[in-house]
């Protein structure tokens, strides 16, 4: 029975309304992480020339969104019992609190992927079973991930306030254990 209010094929939407460093994680059982997508808000810079004979200048200014993505196929694959990074991202994880990366196949939103990063159970931000990043006031972050009914994935901020939580289902149309 498919949770009515759980988004489809798997994808969650994230809003980060303040600048800093936060973590995705688990608030009870394990989670599986498929991709993380973080538009991580706009920069911008400006140009400007100076006066002309005329009296006049100009200026111009120019915004972009730089993005930054985490896709679990691009992982070493294995059991990790201490922290490690990829690009942008930290994932946390400690002898007793470990991740890994299984192989697997699913398919979501038209993205294929052959392993997934599963978190183990639940995080702490920061430590153990979450994945960290930055983000400008403004981002949207987006995860492909999975688990069992019942299980909440939370954005977590730095100061390990829970900024907000999506309730995950497996939807076993698209996803497909090997």
């Amino acid at each position: 029975l498919m949770n009515p209010y759980a988004p489809s094929e798997n994808i969650y939407t994230f809003n980060v309304s303040s600048s800093g460093t936060y973590y995705l994680m688990s608030t009870g059982s394990s989670i599986k992480v498929y991709y993380t997508k973080v538009a991580v808000g706009t920069s911008s810079g400006s140009s400007s020339s100076g006066s002309t004979s005329s009296g006049s200048s100009s200026s111009s200014s120019t915004s972009s969104t730089t993005t930054i993505e985490l896709n679990a196929n691009n992982l070493s694959h294995g059991t990790f019992s201490s922290k490690f990074t990829s690009g942008s991202f930290t994932v946390y994880a400690t002898s007793s609190k470990t991740v890994s990366t299984p192989y697997c196949t699913a398919s979501l939103n038209g993205k294929s992927f052959t392993q997934k990063l599963a978190l183990g159970g639940g995080g702490s931000y920061g430590s153990y079973r979450a994945v960290g990043f930055s983000a400008n006031s403004g981002a949207t972050v987006t995860v492909y991930a999975s688990g069992a009914a019942g299980r909440y994935l939370a954005l977590v901020n730095s100061s390990g306030s829970v900024v907000t939580k999506k309730f995950i289902e497996a939807n076993y149309k698209t996803l497909k254990k090997m």
